[in-house]
């Protein structure tokens, strides 16, 4: 990963960011709980997609709500079935996270929410070159 680098520009300067390799053996590994609702907003774009089949293969029970401004459609519905194929128990809601009215209708219909994962999208993590 040595081509990997980062500038960040702080008024006048740049600031030059890298990739070092860490020792990460003795990090012990998250293990998502079982039994739990988990919201994921953006929940079916391709990160969205990875983190729900990661909560799936690594717990048992849980119920996931995934979110997106989409309507529902047959890639929206291909994903939800992957999902439920591996013993989860998944749902679409379209929803408008930024829509206070929408947020609260959604929070009423799911109650027992215990865990949230908003704002997965590759913008947010990768920004554009």
């Amino acid at each position: 990963y040595s081509k990997i680098g980062y500038r960040l520009k702080f008024g006048d300067r740049y600031v030059r960011l890298g990739y070092r390799a860490i020792e990460t053996a003795a990090t012990p590994a998250f293990r998502w709980p079982d039994d739990r609702t988990i919201l994921i907003t953006g929940g079916v774009g391709g990160l969205g997609t990875l983190i729900a089949q990661d909560i799936v293969q690594a717990s048992k029970g849980c119920t996931l709500v995934l979110t997106g401004r989409s309507a529902l459609d047959d890639g929206t519905a291909a994903v939800l079935a992957r999902l439920e194929s591996s013993g989860a128990s998944a749902v679409y809601v379209q929803c408008d996270i930024t829509n206070r009215a929408e947020v609260d209708a959604l929070v009423a219909r799911f109650p027992g929410i215990t865990g949230v994962i908003h704002g997965v999208h590759a913008d947010a993590i990768c920004p554009r070159v």
